[in-house]
C-alpha cells in the first residue's frame, strides 16, 4: 500500500506530465490493451498485448528521457510510442519513440520498411 507521500509525488508526476503529453500517450496505449470500448482494442487487447509496466510511475522511470529528448527533435505532436516487435506488448524492451511518419512505414501491411529511429 502506497504511504500519503508516495501518493502524493504520482500526483505531482500526473500533473506535471500531462502538460508534456506522456501521461496522455501512457493512458492510450493502456486503453489500446485493456478497453474493450477503445476502437483500437480489436488491434492490441483482443490480440493479447499487455502493457508490461506496473503504473504509470515505472512506465516514466523507463521513458521519460528518452520522450523529452524525442519531442525536442520532432514535436510533441510528431511523437507516438512504438513497439519494435509488433507481435509484443509495450515493455522498455519493445518499446521506442517514434515520428508519424516513421510509425506508418512499419505498420501491418504498409511493407514494414526499415526506417532509421532515435534508440536511446
Amino acid at each position: 500500500m502506497k504511504t500519503k507521500k508516495e501518493k502524493n509525488r504520482t500526483k505531482h508526476l500526473y500533473r506535471k506530465d500531462k502538460d508534456s503529453g506522456l501521461y496522455r500517450k501512457y493512458c492510450l496505449m493502456r486503453r489500446r490493451c485493456y478497453s474493450k470500448n477503445h476502437s483500437h482494442y480489436r488491434w492490441y487487447g483482443a490480440k493479447g498485448l499487455t502493457v508490461e509496466w506496473n503504473g504509470y510511475v515505472s512506465f516514466r522511470s523507463d521513458m521519460f528521457e528518452s520522450y523529452m529528448h524525442h519531442i525536442e527533435v520532432y514535436g510533441r505532436e510528431n511523437t507516438t510510442i512504438e513497439r519494435k516487435d509488433n507481435d509484443k506488448g509495450y515493455s522498455k524492451e519493445n518499446c521506442t519513440w517514434a515520428t508519424k511518419q516513421e510509425q506508418h512505414h512499419t505498420q501491418r501491411g504498409k511493407g514494414r520498411t526499415k526506417v532509421p529511429r532515435l534508440d536511446f
